[in-house]
């Protein structure tokens, strides 16, 4: 139920205000990948969300959630139609609050809807009414499930980041990341930065030098390794994309980060393998793929992806955070 009282303004972002209580909040943001995130929003509420009561903000940036979200405690639930990096902006908020998450997937990736919706045999792109209707059955019967986060520190800024998907460096991240600009273009995006990313490194090689540091799956012995990496990706879920399974053992609550990573010596032969098993996740098997709870990564050059949001790249350490973040599915 949403009858519209107010609209304005500030700082574009737009609020929508109702004339009753509202425990809902909807986050729209209508630039994320193809950009038909309204035309999902009409659909969903015009469909589903008749009984329900909320409210509507619209976002060009998700930096623009700083401007009400000291309110957010007033709400049971919040629903995103964004991507992945939406929610990531969404989930430094109400970590630790008692609130929980529905997702309309709107953008590029979609890697954690897609994960989730794994565990039920769901795939998007053949039954996106199926996606509708899981969600709407969630909210009308508060069906909610407790999923892990990573615990992501920045050693040199004292930075806390809550990463729910993945954190990678060197080849995974510049293929996702720079391609940003082709986001309309949808998944096609990450096969044209991998063709890119290939012929870089058949020329010039793209590595990144690092130190690991993880504990094995016991958490009893702490394992080194030192090189050049050029594939780094530590893993929450199973999917970060709806064609790339980049973890197929992670399932969404099981406690552990999986590490997927390749050091020189390699070829350009290998580094497509790779890329193309990550498909079917069958590329594990032509690198080291560990699980762990915790690990640090030191590497001296590069870029870090952290659930498809660039950061700058320093020292870190990161932990398993079990079962802590709410989600409608």
């Amino acid at each position: 139920m949403c009858s519209i009282l107010i609209l304005f303004k500030k700082s574009n972002l737009i609020y929508l205000m109702q004339d009753a209580e509202y425990n809902i909040l909807i986050i729209v943001n209508p630039k994320s990948g193809i950009s038909n995130s309204i035309s999902k929003l009409n659909y969903f509420t015009f469909n589903y969300m008749k009984k329900e009561k909320y409210k509507i903000i619209t976002i060009k940036n998700e930096n623009f959630l700083n401007y009400f979200i000291e309110d957010i405690d007033t709400y049971k639930h919040i629903l995103v139609f964004g991507g992945d990096g939406t929610i990531s902006s969404v989930v430094q908020h109400i970590i630790k609050k008692n609130i929980s998450i529905g997702h309309i997937p709107t953008g590029s990736g979609n890697g954690l809807t897609n994960s989730l919706l794994a565990t039920r045999n769901i795939h998007m792109e053949n039954d996106l009414t199926t996606v509708y209707k899981n969600l709407s059955n969630a909210i009308t019967n508060n069906i909610t499930n407790m999923i892990d986060t990573m615990t992501v520190k920045m050693l040199n800024t004292n930075q806390t980041i809550h990463s729910f998907l993945f954190l990678s460096c060197g080849i995974f991240s510049n293929l996702d990341l720079n391609t940003e600009w082709m986001r309309k273009l949808g998944e096609l995006r990450f096969i044209l930065g991998a063709i890119y990313e290939l012929i870089k490194y058949f020329f010039f090689g793209n590595s990144i030098y690092g130190e690991l540091e993880y504990l094995d799956s016991d958490n009893n012995v702490k394992i080194t390794e030192k090189g050049q990496f050029v594939f780094f990706l530590a893993s929450n879920n199973s999917h970060t994309s709806r064609t790339a399974i980049t973890s197929p053992y992670s399932k969404p609550d099981d406690g552990y980060i999986y590490l997927s990573y390749l050091i020189e010596p390699t070829n350009t032969w290998n580094l497509l393998l790779i890329l193309l098993g990550l498909e079917d996740g069958s590329y594990i098997d032509k690198l080291k793929y560990r699980k762990t709870t915790w690990f640090r990564f030191t590497p001296t050059n590069g870029i870090y992806d952290i659930d498809g949001e660039r950061y700058n790249i320093e020292p870190i350490e990161v932990s398993i955070n079990p079962k802590s973040l709410r989600f409608l599915y």
